[in-house]
C-alpha cells in the first residue's frame, strides 16, 4: 500500500490547470471592470443606451 500515490501527487499538473481554466475568466471579469479606461466605459454606456430589446412575438 506504500506504492499508492496521494491524489495531490498523482494529479499535480491537472489540478492547478483546472483551477486556472475555471477561475481565470471570473478573475478577468471582476478585474476588467475595475481597470477599464474612459473610452471603454463610454462605449459600454452607449451600447446600453442604443440597445433595443427584440420583440418576443416576432422571434417565435
Amino acid at each position: 500500500m506504500a506504492d499508492k500515490n496521494p491524489f495531490y501527487q498523482q494529479y499535480s499538473v491537472a489540478v492547478p490547470l483546472l483551477l486556472v481554466v475555471t477561475l481565470g475568466p471570473l478573475a478577468a471579469l471582476s478585474i476588467g471592470s475595475k481597470v477599464a479606461d474612459e473610452e471603454t466605459r463610454a462605449r459600454a454606456e452607449a451600447g446600453l443606451e442604443n440597445y433595443e430589446p427584440p420583440d418576443i412575438f416576432t422571434t417565435l
